[in-house]
């Protein structure tokens, strides 16, 4: 599906992603691929229900599953009964409706595959009860009915809280999801609503306001971003600060400023690093670099080494380093020469040094000695001895490893869990990851079991 492209310097909106809902999902059948490159479905014992016919086919999602043959898309149920009309392209089902393409036109389905709209120039995903559609380069909204219940405009943005900002005659305002105007249309610029607010641009000057269209920080600033959390990047007179939620400046004016990560926020005047914290206080710019503040540590760089100073401003750890990592699991890797090594909160070195390793990861770190790759834990030891050719950081306490010329998983004690069998493994993530066996790309579980793409 085309997108439609609104060029307005002030645009930047959440991402917002559509799915279909996990729980109406139907697992009974599996999209396979056989060895001409048709797709059918087969059922968890890997008996083929569907032939092989498809040269496409997605899972099946609220009884109905989307298919392709050469030229064209449409979905069939269960039975492998075709339900829809052949379209040139279709969406995917959000909150019960699908839009779909003929010839350059679109329109929507129901979950019955029947057509409750017209036909329109363009069409997005329903989400709130309401679908955006387009004609002739003017924008609406259509509800679930297929009626338009808005007027037309010359641009419409996705809804966030419950509202669309749309522009009428170069002016900006905003729907609610009833299709009302419910903020009149007397913006030069708008962003989207987030955490109640929406950053707006009245009179050549930025400002705040909230879902009743009353400014609730003054139109006083030059720029504004989103809100993250408690606090909005705003600029004036060249510099750049923090607002809180009252429009009250924290911690003063800066070159640039970055996101706060707990509690503080990277600032730079100069060409010198410091940083403020959500309570204002102030770490003076006096570094070369630095880094977001991370188990209470913070990385700076001065004279082109590293130490790490605490959250009152402080250096903790006066040792200059080479390279140095922001502390993860309560350890920092550092660097001195060409050798690594970890330190502690305290500064105290916990290991011996080595050729490479990397941070930890469930209690483990991965390390290299003679080219080969093992494991320590948090007191420093080596717990599981440098013996694979190459390996993988733990996730979800298990970790892939490889020897000779295939890779298996490990436990956090060393076992073998999984034999070696796989030209290829990424890490566990949900329960599952991805190997490559055979030439083909699927997923096991930790008990090895494939679970997805089986053949």
């Amino acid at each position: 599906m085309k997108n439609v492209i609104y060029t307005v310097l002030f645009l930047l909106l959440p991402v917002f992603s559509f799915s279909q809902l996990a729980d109406s999902t139907d697992h009974s059948l599996i999209p396979r691929k056989d060895s001409a490159g048709l797709w059918g479905y087969v059922n968890h014992k890997g008996k083929v229900i569907i032939d092989y016919k498809y040269t496409q086919a997605d899972s099946f999602s609220d009884g109905l599953a989307k298919v392709s043959n050469a030229t064209k898309e449409a979905f069939i149920d269960s039975t492998g009964k075709v339900r829809s009309s052949w379209y040139e392209e279709t969406g995917d089902f959000t909150e019960g409706f699908a839009w779909v393409k003929r010839g350059n036109r679109y329109s929507f389905i129901n979950l019955s595959c029947k057509l409750i709209s017209g036909w329109f120039s363009d069409a997005a995903n329903f989400s709130g009860g309401l679908a955006k559609v387009s004609f002739e380069n003017r924008f609406a909204y259509i509800d679930a009915n297929g009626k338009v219940v808005t007027e037309w405009f010359d641009a419409a943005l996705p809804f966030s809280e419950g509202f669309s900002a749309v522009m009428k005659e170069g002016k900006w305002g905003f729907v609610d999801q009833k299709g009302k105007m419910a903020i009149a249309p007397l913006f030069d610029a708008v962003f989207a609503f987030n955490d109640s607010l929406a950053g707006v641009s009245f009179q050549g000057k930025w400002g705040f306001i909230d879902y009743a269209g009353k400014p609730r920080i003054d139109y006083q600033f030059d720029y504004v971003y989103l809100y993250e959390g408690d606090y909005a990047k705003v600029q004036l007179q060249g510099k750049w600060g923090y607002i809180d939620r009252n429009g009250k400046v924290i911690g003063g004016w800066f070159d640039d400023v970055f996101p706060f990560i707990n509690s503080f926020a990277r600032v730079k005047t100069e060409g010198k690093f410091g940083f403020i914290s959500t309570q204002g206080k102030l770490i003076p710019p006096v570094y070369e670099d630095n880094s977001a503040f991370s188990c209470g540590m913070a990385k700076v760089k001065l004279h082109n080494k590293w130490a790490y100073i605490d959250t009152s401003g402080l250096i903790k750890i006066d040792t200059l380093f080479d390279e140095a990592d922001d502390f993860r699991e309560g350890f920092a890797r550092v660097k001195a020469g060409n050798k690594w090594a970890f330190i502690n909160k305290a500064g105290e070195m916990i290991t011996p040094e080595f050729d490479e390793c990397y941070p930890f990861s469930c209690g483990m770190a991965l390390i290299t000695s003679n080219g080969n790759y093992g494991f320590i834990d948090t007191t420093g030891t080596l717990s599981i001895l440098c013996q694979f050719v190459l390996a993988n950081s733990f996730s979800e306490n298990y970790a892939a490893v490889k020897k000779d010329d295939l890779w298996g998983y490990i436990d956090i004690t060393g076992n073998l869990v999984i034999d070696y069998q796989y030209a290829y493994t990424a890490n566990f993530s949900d329960g599952i990851a991805l190997v490559k066996k055979n030439d083909l790309m699927i997923y096991i579980n930790a008990k090895g079991d494939c679970v997805k793409n089986c053949k």
